[in-house]
């Protein structure tokens, strides 16, 4: 069995139903958490920049790997021991993933 992974939906359940997205060096990347209580963090973090509440959602790796590479996205695993937990800010997730591509 492949492992579950954690991400971001948004309006989860109807018809404009969205997945959390990034546009990085000119990739869209959707980030997959290992840690269910990070992907809640992040969540939280976006929502208190004004962006819509996200839903949670547990999905195989798998199948979200093979979603992101049939709509053209990047699918970036954000480990549960990369410290998510310390982040003060979207953008310190944003800037941890470019240096990252480096």
């Amino acid at each position: 069995m492949s492992e579950r992974v954690h991400v971001l939906l948004f309006d989860a359940g109807t018809d404009s139903e969205g997945i959390h997205s990034l546009e990085l060096s000119g990739h869209t990347v959707v980030l997959l958490f290992e840690d269910e209580d990070d992907a809640l963090r992040y969540a939280g973090l976006l929502e208190a920049q004004d962006f819509p509440a996200a839903t949670v959602e547990a999905i195989t790796r798998d199948e979200m790997e093979t979603f992101c590479a049939s709509a053209g996205y990047e699918a970036r695993l954000v480990r549960s021991e990369e410290h998510t937990s310390e982040l003060q800010s979207h953008s310190d997730l944003v800037c941890r993933l470019l240096l990252e591509k480096k």
